[in-house]
């Protein structure tokens, strides 16, 4: 008797190495439960590389597992994560998302089967670990700053339990049932967000509303590696102030308002308020370190995030 059918989706563009790792690490994929599910892989390709072709054509003859390479040359990943959806065979009754610059454990997929067996959730969204380059400061790498779970603007790392009820999950690392996006005919948003960021958010909050439940799995674990480029203050600032911004849209969205209400302007002056207040407590505390600058500074950058959508400003990070 065959296993339930699952397609396994990545988007790709310019990282051929990273997709090769992460190709073998669906090959080292291994089941407890009998049957194991029959597994087909997706890949959407941004950039139409003929080494990318070579390493998904290489995979197919190695392993005899299905897949499917697709060129989508619209810029923007929401149209390689639709290609994805559009592309999976009509017979799967799950499938799973992962980055191209990540590499899951051999139990990944087995742990998210089992959490949504355990659940009964269609949607489960797994734990990514970061994994550092050599060099990276120890601040940075031991902060919590990546990664998910993982701090924004907080002390404290936040601490999620199995099964702990979500609100959102992210395509880095996430299983979700078919049914309920084929019913709905749900995709990730290309009108506004091509090159911000946040399609990913926004389809799985809209699932959520329409009654999917969310769940995290503490033992789906894929390993995120940080290129020495983005380990910097600079960078995790603007990548807070992104996020913080495509939220505060996204929120609008999903409340059904054309915009972010002023409100959303005052809510963010507060957080800037507090973080003066944390930065300046810091600088004249014994207990002074980066790390507590470093959050102050996150916590103005959501902030400032978030007062620029309120004013009309999508940042656009992938252009």
């Amino acid at each position: 008797m065959a296993g339930l059918s699952l397609a396994v989706c990545a988007c790709t563009y310019r990282r051929p190495a990273g997709l090769h790792a992460l190709l073998e690490g669906l090959e080292r994929q291994t089941f407890a439960a009998e049957p194991p599910p029959v597994l087909r892989v997706v890949i959407a390709d941004n950039e139409g590389s003929d080494e990318v072709r070579a390493i998904c054509a290489a995979f197919r003859e190695r392993t005899g597992l299905p897949l499917t390479y697709v060129h989508e040359p619209r810029r923007g990943i929401p149209f390689a994560r639709n290609a994805c959806l559009d592309n999976m065979p009509t017979d799967c009754a799950f499938f799973a998302f992962v980055d191209d610059d990540e590499v899951p454990a051999p139990d990944w997929l087995d742990q998210l089967l089992e959490a949504q067996r355990r659940s009964g959730a269609d949607v489960i969204a797994g734990r990514v670990v970061p994994v550092f380059a050599e060099g990276t400061p120890a601040w940075i790498a031991e902060g919590g700053f990546f990664g998910a779970p993982r701090r924004s603007y907080d002390l404290d790392m936040p601490k999620l339990r199995d099964l702990q009820e979500l609100d959102r999950a992210a395509t880095n690392n996430v299983l979700a049932s078919a049914e309920p996006v084929r019913r709905l005919g749900l995709r990730f948003d290309t009108a506004d967000f091509a090159l911000s960021g946040g399609s990913d958010t926004l389809f799985f909050r809209t699932l959520r509303e329409h009654g999917s439940r969310i769940v995290y799995a503490e033992g789906a674990v894929v390993h995120d590696h940080i290129p020495a480029s983005r380990a910097t203050l600079r960078y995790m600032f603007r990548e807070r102030f992104r996020i913080a911004n495509i939220n505060t849209v996204i929120d609008a969205i999903i409340d059904g308002r054309p915009r972010p209400a002023p409100a959303s302007a005052l809510h963010g002056a507060r957080h800037l308020g507090l973080a003066a207040r944390r930065i300046c407590k810091t600088a004249i505390s014994k207990k002074r370190s980066r790390d507590r600058f470093a959050v102050g500074l996150f916590q103005a950058a959501h902030g400032l995030g978030m007062i620029a959508a309120a004013l009309g400003h999508r940042y656009q990070h992938y252009r």
